[in-house]
């Protein structure tokens, strides 16, 4: 497993060493220095090409994530589900009651997600801002707007494969589950 999730810091570190590097080397025009600096630079490069390469665990949940809610804007339904556990039919109905009332507009934006790994990285909790224009459609009634919405989803590994066991609903601020009307 990557050290880090984004090689961001360590390259950051290799570019104040340059910059460190290059004031002693301006100050006596040793040879050395210009060698460590090139080597700090490769390094920059190895450490870029590295993290593309590595996928870690959350990077998969994350991009899960959006792919399981891109499904659901595009009323992918088998999609969606493709995501979902088996044992988890509580939240089968969910998606299915969701794709019949909701349609998510092409504004949507996931921001603010977070992914904590549990139980020896078996389970994970995923909590992520969706953030679009909807319309909502209840019996002969239909409503809409700009909504932005907040979301707990707990997944298991699977057969070597994330799926989603349970899907919560969070309020906009804090970690209290939002009441929805949706059975639990």
């Amino acid at each position: 497993m990557w050290f880090a999730e984004t090689p961001w810091p360590p390259i950051f570190l290799c570019l104040v060493g340059i910059a460190g590097i290059f004031l002693i080397w301006k100050q006596n025009q040793k040879k050395e220095y210009l060698f460590v600096m090139g080597g700090l630079a490769i390094a920059c490069i190895g450490i870029f090409t590295m993290e593309m390469a590595i996928v870690t665990e959350k990077e998969r949940i994350e991009q899960h994530i959006h792919d399981m809610v891109w499904a659901f804007q595009k009323q992918e339904e088998e999609k969606c589900k493709s995501y979902l556990s088996q044992q988890a039919v509580p939240e089968r109905g969910k998606i299915e009651l969701a794709l019949r009332t909701v349609r998510v507009h092409d504004d949507l934006r996931i921001t603010d997600v977070d992914i904590e790994l549990t139980n020896e990285d078996s389970i994970a909790l995923s909590i992520f801002r969706a953030n679009a224009t909807v319309s909502y459609k209840m019996g002969g009634a239909q409503s809409g707007g700009h909504h932005p919405s907040r979301w707990l989803f707990t997944w298991r590994l699977e057969a070597g494969e994330w799926k989603v066991t349970k899907i919560e609903q969070l309020e906009l601020i804090g970690d209290k589950r939002k009441e929805t009307g949706i059975p639990k």
